[in-house]
C-alpha cells in the first residue's frame, strides 16, 4: 500500500515518464514500483547507506523483486542532498522515500524550502515531484502540515493525500507537487487507462477508484493544513516528533 501510494499517482499523472529520481528507497520497492512503467528508460535510486542497500538486496527479495539488477537501474550510494544539489540531470519524476525529518537529523536538511527549490530545477518541464510526507495521525500531524507548507513556498501546485497503511497502523501522508498539473482532476477512467498503456502487471492497491479517494481530505484535515504558517529553513530546523 505504502509504496503504490507513493509512486503511482506521481507516475499516472505525468502521463510518461522516461527518466525517474529516487531519494532514499533503501528497499528497493520504491524502484520496484517505478520500473513497472514501460515508458522508464532511467530510475537513478540515490540512497547514502550502502550496508543498509546491499542487506536488503540479499534479504529483501520480496520487496525489490530484483529490481537493483534491472538495466535500466542505477544505484548512487551518495548524500541525496549533494546529489540534487550537484548534478544537471533532469528528470520527468523525483520522488522522496525518506526519513522524516528530525531535530538534528539527516534527514531534515532534504525536507526544507532551500532544498525543494533546488530539485525543482532537476525537473524537465512538466515534470513531477512526490514525497512521503510523514504521518497522518492528528497526534503528528503538526510535521506533515509543515511540510505541505513548505512545499507550497516552493511550487506552484501542491496536493496532500493519505491512506491507512496496517503495517504503520497510522494513516500516512503524502503529496504530490506539480507547476501545475493537478492529480484531482484525474478521473477513474482516465486513471484506469493510463495504468493499461503505462504499467506491466496488476496493482494490489492502487488503481482508478482508488485514486481520487486519496486525495479526498477531511475538512478537519484541510482546516489543520489552511493553519500552518511554518516554512522550515536550512537555518531553523523544526521539525520533529512529539
Amino acid at each position: 500500500i505504502y509504496h503504490e501510494a507513493l509512486v503511482h499517482p506521481a507516475m499516472v499523472l505525468h502521463g510518461r515518464p522516461e527518466r525517474v529520481l529516487i531519494l532514499g528507497g533503501g528497499e528497493g520497492a520504491t524502484l520496484r514500483e517505478v520500473l513497472r512503467y514501460r515508458s522508464v528508460r532511467e530510475a537513478v535510486m540515490v540512497d547514502i547507506d550502502g550496508e543498509v542497500v546491499a542487506f536488503c538486496k540479499k534479504h529483501l527479495a520480496d520487496w525489490h523483486q530484483g529490481s537493483f539488477d534491472s538495466p535500466r537501474a542505477r544505484v548512487v550510494i551518495d548524500d541525496a542532498r549533494l546529489f540534487v544539489e550537484e548534478t544537471r540531470e533532469k528528470f520527468d519524476v523525483i520522488l522522496s522515500d525518506l526519513p522524516s525529518p528530525i531535530r538534528g537529523g539527516p534527514a531534515y536538511r532534504l525536507y526544507t524550502k532551500e532544498f525543494y527549490r533546488v530539485l525543482r530545477r532537476r525537473l524537465t518541464p512538466g515534470g513531477i515531484f512526490a514525497m512521503q510526507a510523514g504521518s497522518g495521525n492528528l497526534v503528528q500531524f503538526d510535521l506533515h502540515s509543515a511540510i505541505v507548507k513548505t512545499l507550497v513556498s516552493s511550487f506552484r501546485r501542491v496536493s496532500p493525500y493519505y491512506q491507512y497503511v496496517p503495517s504503520f497502523d497510522v494513516p500516512w501522508a503524502f503529496a504530490v507537487a506539480t507547476a501545475g498539473a493537478d492529480p484531482v482532476r484525474l478521473t477513474p477512467a482516465e486513471v484506469d487507462r493510463r495504468l493499461r498503456r503505462l504499467v506491466r502487471g496488476r496493482m494490489r492497491f492502487y488503481d482508478g477508484e482508488t485514486h481520487p479517494g486519496l486525495f479526498s481530505v477531511p475538512r478537519h484535515l484541510r482546516d489543520r493544513l489552511d493553519r500552518e504558517r511554518r516554512v522550515i529553513t536550512l537555518s531553523r530546523p523544526v521539525y520533529f516528533f512529539k
